[in-house]
């Protein structure tokens, strides 16, 4: 090898380096030990889901970890989703929905930051389901 490949080398190293660092500190959070999720709603009555729920867990976990970015929604904030591995907060997520008192009347949304980075992404079925039935019967006149 020669003497002139070697910068070159050390510099597709440190290359290497820097993107491997910047990567690590904005990734995903694991939410497979997630075991408990609460649902906080802003509008309407102020009140709180808490859920273990197999099927509320998987749908509101998809909803992160299938997340696709959408920067340009429209978004008021109606309420947040904070996800728990036992008692330690993991990810907060704030979320919108025509159900729960969104001022716009498209489909629902979720916001959350993967380090610096806002990723707005629509509601799956199951998730935006599952908060407009929830404020629905948290809010319900009895």
């Amino acid at each position: 090898m020669t003497r002139s490949a070697f910068p070159l080398i050390f510099a597709f190293l440190f290359y290497l380096t820097a993107n491997a660092t910047v990567h690590f500190k904005t990734r995903m959070p694991n939410l497979d030990n997630v075991n408990n999720i609460e649902i906080h709603f802003f509008k309407g009555k102020p009140s709180t889901y808490k859920t273990n729920r197999p099927i509320d867990l998987n749908y509101l976990k998809e909803l992160i970890t299938k997340a696709k970015n959408v920067p340009a929604l429209q978004f008021d904030t109606t309420g947040e989703i904070i996800y728990f591995q036992d008692k330690t907060p993991i990810l907060k997520a704030y979320f919108c929905s025509r159900g729960s008192g969104s001022k716009y009347k498209s489909t629902g949304a979720v916001m959350f930051r993967i380090g610096p980075t806002p990723i707005k992404a629509l509601l799956n079925y199951g998730s935006g389901m599952l908060i407009n039935e929830e404020f629905y019967q948290l809010n319900k006149k009895n």
